[in-house]
């Protein structure tokens, strides 16, 4: 598993990059004291609350809001603070306040929202991003495919077929042989070879370069083409009943295609990106790093090519200041609150793509 090495961290609301880990921090600029007597200026004052009635049915909308934020604070085993002799709408700040605060210190939040539903007219909803840490979650085919010329190993590759057939066409899994974001990567590295040959050593590098592109597209295609195969997922139980352990590769191999033969049975239907909203934040921002940018099946796991990938998308990714992450919902109009969804479909699979991928990747170190 890879992680993309200039790619920097992001802030919690936003997820705005801050410097590179690897090059020299700004200096800040120096700026002279403010004078003493505007220190007033970094207090904090009640503010002024007039025309209460303004606001049709506030007493309900003040009720349903405190009934919400005990739920919050009964979830999460804080302490409320004691809002009973401030003014409303005041009191509703510093509550909300509390609950914004806590959840950015302990949770990897994109938002706190006052919402309305059929339950309630004012109550507390959170919107947690599953924090993708940075990773580029690339699987690669090409020792999938020399595996098969193992016949040692012919029934811990049929169990690690059924696991990618299944990420691939039932999850949908982006692939690079099918056209997305890694394809027009090797595209244009591609295009970026064939012109310059003369910055090459030997022809000979040249020409192996240039075969690693065939490689790819010819077998990558093939193997594409086999995975679409419905027995893979049909013979999948078989495959896993029949299956004998015989060492701790075997091992690993069979805990992984179990786990995600249980992910496939528990979500049959359920694509990759459905909790990936990019409508819901930040709709119009052009510099973000979508989820077929840093979800794909690739060809290698070494080499030349393996190498200028990686190159090109750290420089592509690095500025981007928003990732299109699944995002989990939850309202706090009962004791416990609701979830509309939890994402353990999303933190399964990010597991098997990330086991998937060590198979894959330690199998060009044996």
């Amino acid at each position: 598993m890879e992680t993309l090495q200039k790619y920097r961290p992001l802030s919690q609301s936003v997820r705005r990059n801050k410097e590179r880990s690897t090059g020299a921090k700004r200096k800040i600029k120096e700026r002279t004291d403010l004078p003493a007597t505007n220190g007033f200026l970094k207090s904090r004052f009640v503010p002024m609350v007039m025309g209460k009635a303004s606001l049709k049915d506030w007493k309900q909308t003040q009720q349903d809001f405190f009934s919400s934020y005990h739920h919050f604070v009964d979830a999460k085993g804080i302490t409320p603070i004691d809002y009973a002799k401030q003014v409303f709408p005041f009191n509703i700040a510093l509550a909300y306040r509390q609950v914004k605060d806590y959840m950015e210190q302990n949770y990897f939040l994109k938002e706190i929202l006052i919402t309305e539903n059929s339950n309630s007219s004012c109550c507390i909803t959170t919107v947690e991003a599953y924090d993708t840490n940075m990773t580029l979650y690339y699987v690669p085919l090409r020792p999938l495919f020399r595996l098969q010329k193992d016949k040692s190993k012919r029934l811990a590759c049929d169990l690690l077929l059924s696991v990618c057939a299944y990420l691939m066409n039932v999850a949908h899994i982006p692939s690079y042989h099918r056209g997305d974001y890694i394809a027009t990567c090797y595209e244009m590295i591609k295009e970026s070879t064939a012109s310059e040959p003369e910055d090459w050593f030997s022809k000979a590098e040249y020409n192996s370069a240039l075969s690693e592109f065939k490689e790819a597209d010819y077998f990558g295609k093939r193997l594409g083409r086999q995975l679409a195969n419905t027995c893979h997922l049909q013979q999948w139980q078989k495959r896993l009943d029949m299956f004998k352990i015989n060492d701790g590769w075997d091992a690993t191999v069979f805990m992984v295609s179990e786990k995600a033969h249980r992910l496939y049975l528990d979500y049959p239907n359920q694509k990759f990106y459905e909790n990936i909203n990019p409508e819901l934040f930040f709709a119009k921002e052009d510099e973000r790093t979508r989820a077929d940018e840093y979800i794909s099946f690739t060809w290698s796991e070494s080499g030349w090519l393996f190498d200028e990938l990686f190159e090109m998308v750290n420089s592509d990714l690095q500025e981007n200041g928003i990732v299109d992450e699944p995002l989990q919902l939850k309202t706090f109009d009962k004791p416990g609150g609701s979830n509309y969804n939890n994402l353990d479909f999303e933190k399964r699979l990010f597991e098997l793509l990330s086991n998937l991928s060590e198979i894959l990747y330690n199998l060009s170190d044996e």
